[in-house]
Parts: C-alpha cells; sequence; structure tokens
C-alpha cells in the first residue's frame, strides 16, 4: 500500500518518497494492496489490504487490517510485523502500534496432523503450512468429521484459528444453510480429551474462526470436532494453534547488515 500527501482534499497531490507504507511479503497470507487508512472511535489508526488467495479466481483475496501510526513529521507507518497472528484490540488511544501484538508464537507450523478421512490428495498435513492455498478436504462433509494436530509436547496454549477453504463450493450468495458449527478439543495424551471452545449461537458463517482462549491451557494435542459448513465440501487450509513453548527462545540474530541495491 502506498501513499500520497496534499494539503487540500482535492490535491494537488504528492508521491511520498518513503513508500510503501504497508508491506507483507510473508506470513500466512501474504500481499497489503488495494486497502483504505480510517480511524477507529478512540482515534487509532488502521490500514486494510487486500492478501491474495488466487485458489478459485485470479483475483482471489482476503481483507486484512493492520494498526498504522503517524511519525513527527507525519511520515506514515503500516505495522505488519506478525501481521497475522493474534493482536488486542484496543479500547483506548494508543500510543504505540507495537503494544496490541500478544506475543502468542505459531504452535502448530508444520506439525504432523491426521484426519478421520480424507478426499482425493487433499491431505490433513496441508492445516499446519501456513499456506491458505493448500487444504485439506473430508471424504464427506457430515458431522463427526475430526481432524487433529499433535504439537510434539505438551505446550500452553491461547488462541486458535480454523481457517476454511472453498473448495468447489458452488456458494456465491447468502442462504439459511450458510453457517459453521464445530467444537475443539484438547489432549495432553491424544487419548483423554477436554473442551477447548466451540462455536456459539447465532449461527453465522466463520471462515476464519478465531478462539481466544479465557486461560492458557496445558496440551499437546488440539482436535477440531465438526458440526456444520455450508458447502460442497468440509476443507480446512489451516488449523492455527498460538501460544508458547517450553525452553529458551532462539538467540537473536547479530551482525545483520541490510544495504539498498544501486539497480
Amino acid at each position: 500500500t502506498g501513499t500520497w500527501v496534499s494539503d487540500h482534499p482535492l490535491g494537488p497531490f504528492e508521491y511520498v518518497p518513503y513508500n510503501p507504507v504497508g508491506y507483507k511479503p510473508g506470513g500466512f497470507v501474504e500481499g497489503a494492496g488495494h486497502g483504505n487508512t480510517f480511524q477507529d472511535e478512540f482515534g487509532n489508526w488502521w490500514n486494510t489490504g487486500t492478501p491474495w488467495i488466487g485458489v478459485n479466481w485470479p483475483f482471489e483475496r482476503r481483507i486484512g487490517l493492520w494498526p498504522a501510526a503517524f511519525a513527527a513529521d507525519g511520515q506514515m507507518r503500516v505495522d505488519t510485523r506478525f501481521g497475522d497472528f493474534p493482536h488486542y484490540m484496543p479500547d483506548a488511544k494508543i500510543d504505540d502500534p507495537d503494544r496490541l501484538f500478544t506475543g502468542w508464537m505459531l504452535l502448530s507450523y508444520r506439525k504432523p496432523a491426521t484426519a478421520s478421512s480424507t478426499l482425493e490428495k487433499f491431505g490433513a498435513g496441508n492445516v499446519t503450512d501456513e499456506n491458505p492455498r493448500t487444504f485439506w478436504v473430508a471424504a464427506k462433509n457430515e458431522p463427526g468429521q475430526t481432524l487433529t494436530v499433535d504439537l510434539g509436547a505438551t505446550k500452553t496454549l491461547r488462541a486458535v484459528q480454523v481457517n476454511f477453504a472453498d473448495y468447489e463450493s458452488g456458494r456465491y450468495a447468502d442462504a439459511p444453510d450458510i453457517y459453521t458449527e464445530f467444537k475443539l478439543e484438547a489432549s495432553l495424551d491424544g487419548k483423554t480429551w477436554m473442551p477447548l471452545a466451540q462455536t456459539e449461537p447465532p449461527r453465522r458463517d466463520r471462515p476464519n474462526a478465531y478462539f481466544q482462549l479465557p486461560a492458557p491451557v496445558r496440551a499437546r494435542y488440539v482436535r477440531y470436532v465438526h458440526g456444520h459448513v455450508g458447502a460442497r465440501h468440509l476443507a480446512i487450509s489451516d488449523l492455527r494453534v498460538f501460544g508458547l513453548a517450553d525452553g529458551p527462545a532462539p538467540p537473536a540474530p547479530a551482525q545483520v547488515r541490510a544495504r539498498r541495491s544501486d539497480a
């Protein structure tokens, strides 16, 4: 996302040399273009963008929302650092958008996943690859289908996001049967399960359902138990688990230098 500035609403506008102000080259979704900038009721600035998916149509996108800020000299910046990780929603004016990041890390990345059934080549391993263009598809879209992620060790869970995929959905308008219902469970040993979260009334579509847990939960396994989606297939692109792992944090990189190319 770039910006032009002017002293008058109708211009003339001048292109600023520090563009782009919004830039998201990696993560679960990439891209930050075709957006806009606005203030919330507390005076905080936000910037939207449209990260690219491009599976069902070349211009298929989603909407991203990131905090923005202005320096004393008026220079604008958009904070996309960990931009698709959990952030707090402010309920007052904040001075530094970095304060909104929870610090919770992605625990499910490249972890093994298993499913109760699989359609053709759309295996369960696709749900932990941080790629919205790959997905798991169940053999049948029926209640009781399960998808389980093994985090490899007991960790502290803080939030879970279930991202559904539109594989051959054939749905282009709203309808009474287009709603999402499921529950999430957690386990220490993969045998005994406890409730983690579930969808609640009213019934509605939840293509990127996100649950922030009311309290930290210690678990190794996270299981999705299907209820309903209003589509031909049950398809999930990623089951993302956030929280904190035990052990020391990785060391910070040393002797890192950046040099702008002359090209």
